[in-house]
């Protein structure tokens, strides 16, 4: 933390998730938590593709076909 161009806050990624949780009473099929997660890790995936300059749909494209090898703790 003594790196000055570090930046200090969370703002950023307050930011990020602002949108999902002004919006989150009114998602549909959120009925359980496995939904909730379900949602949180498909818009875990679109927040990564725009942070890294990426067009979401083709990134999920690319991503998704892998993730049915994938378990929880990867």
């Amino acid at each position: 933390m003594e790196d000055g161009r570090l930046e200090l806050s969370n703002n950023r990624a307050e930011r990020g998730i602002k949108p999902f949780v002004m919006c989150r009473k009114n998602w549909l099929f959120a009925n359980t938590p496995a939904d909730a997660q379900s949602i949180a890790v498909i818009y875990s995936l679109i927040e990564t593709a725009n942070e890294n300059k990426l067009d979401p749909h083709r990134y999920l494209l690319w991503v998704l076909p892998s993730t049915p090898v994938l378990s929880q703790a990867d």
